[in-house]
This record gives structure tokens, sequence and C-alpha cells, in this order.
């Protein structure tokens, strides 16, 4: 199923993790999302990047088209990051079922949850406290705006 999606043309805030594509468990089929983007949002995203477009999380699926302004990317499957063994106290383990969050900060996927990190998905392997490890992240996606604002 392929959706086609360019609400995002404007002001959008997107973030990019730089990432070798590698799925860690394939569903079949997938949900693929296709963005437009200008070139400052969307210029360095490679096939295999997480991509992170207000509340949608992905991977990409291609690399940014120049010509088009596009990048398809994948909604719903588990894919390889390195994730940080730490959370809100400090370093932690982080067990199988765990939510991971991107750390604009820091520049990574780490157990640290607050307002200003986003929601990636959960890990399918655990991360000892402490230890960046390589590990299956099954991408979910999150109303976290409507979460937080619920909470503060």
């Amino acid at each position: 199923m392929s959706y086609d999606y360019d609400a995002y043309s404007g002001d959008a805030t997107v973030v990019v993790l730089d990432n070798d594509k590698a799925a860690a468990v394939s569903q079949g089929g997938g949900k693929h999302v296709t963005l437009t983007l200008t070139e400052e949002q969307g210029g360095e995203i490679t096939s295999g990047d997480l991509v992170i477009c207000e509340e949608l999380v992905g991977v990409a699926m291609t690399d940014w088209d120049a010509a088009t302004g596009t990048v398809v990317i994948d909604i719903d499957h588990a894919y390889y990051f390195e994730v940080a063994g730490v959370d809100a106290d400090g370093d932690a383990e982080l067990p199988v079922g765990s939510w991971v969050y991107y750390d604009a900060v820091n520049t990574a996927l780490t157990g640290v949850i607050n307002a200003a990190n986003r929601p990636v998905g959960i890990i399918l392997q655990g991360v000892p406290e402490g230890v960046t490890r390589t590990v299956p992240v099954l991408i979910k996606q999150c109303p976290w705006a409507a979460i937080t604002e619920l909470i503060s």
C-alpha cells in the first residue's frame, strides 16, 4: 500500500538520522508514504535514513529526488539502528519492548522521554545500561504532540 502525502511542503520540521537501510523484520508489503519536501528539508536524505517529519516517523526507501522534491518512507517495519542504553536518569538498561526516542541534542536514539524527544518505535532486543548497541527497532507512529499536551 502506498500513500502520497505532500502536506509538509511548507515550514515543516524534518529530522534526518543517517543510517544504512537494513530491515530487521519483514512483514511483507509495507506502508509507504511519499513526502514532498524542500531541498532544505530533504536534500540530505538517503535511503535507509530515519526520517521524522512532524508527527510522522519512517525510514527512507529512496534518496530525496531533487527533480520532484520527493522521498518515499516506510512507516511500519523494523530496521536496525544504534540505540544508547540511557534514560532520563542516566545510564539504564532498555529491555525488549522499550520505546526509544530521537534525542535531537545528541542526535541518537535513546530511552530518554521528554517533550523535546520524538518517539520512534519499540526495540526488539534489549540494550544494556550505558552501552550503545545496534538493535532492531519496530517503527511505530505515536501522536506525540497530543500526548504531551494532555500531560502538561
